[in-house]
């Protein structure tokens, strides 16, 4: 298995493997199938300053993760809100762990020091998932949405891959020279 950058390429692969996850589960919030067109504008614009990843094997994509901003604000720079997709057959053969230390090594190369993971609350396997990665429980927000005839909420993870150092260094474009990728 081979963890490498994303390509506009396999936008219509993402889709496939995502699609399942919005019509049959609650795993997330989105309810209309994305097209690969609109995967190919999600993968351009993550990919300007985070990275975007897939794992394939014999010219297949397994599974993809990226990281996108967690707030807004320039202050929170340092953070990073972190998500990864499985194919439904290849899940729990590590291809998501897989994905999520080379993210993490990625992140943790630009600067970035906190990762946060939004999961529904009645996705426990994924939970446990996060939590073997070293990620800790930080909150729940209780049914913030509604999906598949029931009122849903998104528990909070996080995880520390960095010190606090002051000032913080700066945090870099994924991918930009000096820095690990």
């Amino acid at each position: 298995m081979e963890i490498r950058p994303v390509k506009l390429a396999d936008a219509a692969a993402l889709a496939e493997i995502y699609s399942p996850y919005v019509t049959e589960t609650d795993v997330t919030f989105d309810t209309e199938i994305p097209t690969a067109e609109l995967f190919e504008e999600k993968i351009r614009r993550i990919t300007e300053f985070y990275p975007f990843i897939a794992a394939e094997e014999d010219g297949e994509v397994l599974g993809y993760a990226y990281a996108h901003e967690f707030r807004p604000r320039s202050a929170f720079v340092w953070s990073a809100e972190t998500t990864v997709y499985v194919r439904r057959d290849r899940r729990g053969c590590g291809v998501g762990k897989a994905l999520c230390l080379q993210l993490e090594k990625m992140l943790k190369g630009q600067g970035i020091i906190n990762l946060y993971a939004c999961i529904t609350d009645t996705n426990a396997e994924s939970i446990a998932f996060h939590e073997r990665l070293g990620y800790k429980y930080i909150g729940c927000f209780e049914n913030c949405g509604y999906k598949l005839g029931r009122w849903l909420g998104v528990v909070w993870l996080g995880k520390t891959v960095g010190g606090y150092d002051e000032p913080p260094a700066k945090v870099m474009r994924s991918g930009e020279p000096g820095k690990e990728s």
